[in-house]
């Protein structure tokens, strides 16, 4: 689990069976579904825009993408949602 790059923000917005948000330089969204504390993605659009500013923005963006790949369930605590995969590691933080 590392910080996002100074000045670069990354989000989600998780609402009736869609997600979308911003992986730092492309807009992207697609399906999630949830049964109880487990919570699994389908397939996700992304624009194609290139960010060359800052440095390691476009591999940041392509990292926090492919988490969600692995993310098996989530645990919201006051205003922090945590992802976690299936050993139960943490792939992403999220808050509000």
């Amino acid at each position: 689990l590392v910080s996002v790059i100074l000045n670069t923000q990354i989000g989600a917005e998780f609402k009736a069976g869609n997600i979308s948000g911003s992986g730092g330089c492309n807009s992207y969204g697609g399906s999630f579904t949830q049964d109880g504390k487990k919570l699994s993605f389908g397939p996700l659009a992304a624009t194609e825009m290139a960010c060359l500013e800052p440095a390691g923005l476009m591999e940041q963006e392509a990292a926090y993408l492919n988490t969600r790949t692995k993310v098996a369930s989530y645990s919201i605590d006051g205003n922090k949602l945590t992802l976690f995969d299936a050993a139960g590691l943490i792939m992403a933080e999220f808050m509000k």
